[in-house]
């Protein structure tokens, strides 16, 4: 028998499809449960189609798992019509099996495997869902409590409800509508948020992350290790954190403030709101778009890397290191922290003791005096209370009050900070270290390993000054990339 009962109330052969359902006429067995105690208490076979309307009742009543086909995987052509019924506890769908919940209740431990399916379009999933092996669970409607799901199993969201506390392990979770509620943990699965709400404190690990607009991911969500998200658009909520070992590109869309970065924020587009933290370890790299008041690298060693945009007061603490290549900063604080700036503008700069402070390009001045040194080499100043002028690197004028007195507003620079400006020798930039200039070749990477390999500070371009190392080969060899002007 294809349909395995203990019990069966009334049985009726269905004749047209509902809402929902398949065509009948695709089944060998059609089976209409409908009306008080219409009950089938044992399992589902091959080739039947099961509507549970009003009052119907699919469940085991021996203690047993109810089986919606074995669990071997090898019954075909099953479905289930919940249109106003109850499925009952404990009941596995196993292999080529879909599920519909149009209306009524699924109950507790509804466990798919197998690649089995479930559709959600009204009523409610009560609790302890649980999806593995290949299966598919679409909600489109209806409210879904706790699920899991693992071992490859896809789910897709545009409408409804997902509970808090939900778990899934690889596969995919696609959220385009809806409300998922809190606490989601997404591991080692293919994630987009492209609308609907989530949740606050969800947690994303090992995965790959898609947010678009029009979704909205609530307070407090984890990029965790090994997480590559990508931001179009959308937005997110308060004190989001990127994890070391994850990373977060943005190119449009807003984030809300107190977001913390232990690995990797790129932003070229949209807004980042204020009292962004940058950790020892964590990199933001800023080529477009706005961050609010209040990024502040950390002590320990953040890491800002500045080529465009527009930043609001900017703090660097101890070990902290910055890069100026292009856009703006409202105001910039060095506290023991280092920063090179070679384009780009800021509005009040702040460079306290124990800080250093290199600028590149050239036509330097100390109150009018013309700074002269060897090209490429660090030549620090020592100067205060006068005027700092020159041309950056990228054709930006600049202009510093070297004052040893702070005053709110202006320019500070302590006399015991570090001082240098940096004026490239002749090339097209500070790679092209030799002939023929204005084109980087084979002999520009001959003469920085030259120079390398004797200790020569002039190829000194990176933090910590005074000291030759592997941060500025990567230097180096990113200037190289760059290439020169055509």
């Amino acid at each position: 028998m294809f349909i395995r009962t203990s019990s069966i109330g009334a049985l009726a052969l269905l004749t047209v499809a509902v809402s929902g359902q398949s065509d009948p006429a695709n089944f060998e067995f059609v089976v209409n449960l409908q009306g008080e105690d219409r009950t089938i208490s044992g399992s589902v076979g091959s080739d039947t189609q099961v509507n549970v309307f009003q009052f119907g009742l699919v469940e085991s009543t021996t203690g047993s798992p109810f089986l919606i086909g074995d669990t071997d995987g090898s019954d075909e052509n099953i479905e289930i019509n919940v249109l106003g019924g109850a499925i009952g506890n404990n009941a596995i769908a196993s292999g080529n099996v879909t599920i519909n919940l149009l209306e009524g209740v699924i109950r507790r431990a509804l466990t798919l495997q197998l690649g089995a399916s479930l559709n959600v379009e009204g009523g409610t999933v009560e609790q302890e869902l649980t999806a593995t092996d290949g299966s598919e669970v679409v909600i489109a409607g209806g409210a879904v409590g706790p699920l899991f799901s693992g071992e490859n199993s896809d789910i897709a969201i545009s409408g409804g409800s997902l509970g808090a506390d939900a778990s899934i392990t690889g596969g995919s979770l696609i959220i385009s509508g809806g409300e998922t509620f809190e606490r989601l943990i997404v591991e080692n699965a293919t994630v987009e948020f492209t609308g609907g709400s989530i949740g606050n404190n969800a947690a994303v690990i090992n995965s790959s992350l898609l947010i678009a607009s029009p979704a909205f991911v609530g307070p407090g969500l984890d990029v965790g290790e090994g997480t590559a998200a990508v931001m179009t658009g959308g937005d997110l909520g308060e004190a989001p954190s990127v994890r070391s070992g994850g990373s977060l590109e943005m190119q449009d869309g807003t984030i809300a403030d107190n977001a913390s970065i232990f690995g990797e924020l790129v932003v070229s587009g949209g807004a980042v709101g204020s009292n962004t933290r940058v950790f020892s370890g964590g990199v933001a790299r800023v080529s477009g778009g706005t961050v609010a008041d209040g990024l502040r690298l950390r002590r320990g060693g953040g890491t800002l890397e500045l080529l465009g945009g527009e930043l609001g007061e900017t703090i660097a603490e101890r070990d902290g290191v910055v890069t100026i290549e292009g856009g703006s900063i409202t105001d910039l604080t060095l506290q023991s922290a280092t920063a090179t700036q070679s384009g780009g503008e800021v509005g009040v700069y702040s460079v306290d003791a124990g800080s250093t402070f290199n600028l590149v390009g050239s036509e330097f001045s100390i109150g009018g005096t013309p700074i002269d040194g060897p090209g490429n080499s660090p030549i620090e100043v020592s100067e205060r209370d006068v005027e700092l002028t020159g041309v950056l690197d990228d054709g930006s004028n600049i202009s510093i009050s070297l004052a040893s007195t702070a005053v709110d507003g202006a320019d500070f620079v302590a006399s015991s900070a570090t001082l240098t400006v940096t004026i490239p020798a002749g090339g097209c930039n500070a790679a092209d270290l030799a002939a023929p200039f204005g084109d980087l070749d084979v002999a520009d990477v001959v003469a920085f390993l030259s120079g390398f390999g004797a200790g020569d500070l002039a190829i000194d371009f990176a933090a910590p000054f005074g000291t030759l190392d592997i941060a500025d080969v990567v230097e180096f060899l990113r200037l190289f990339g760059q290439g020169c002007p055509a």
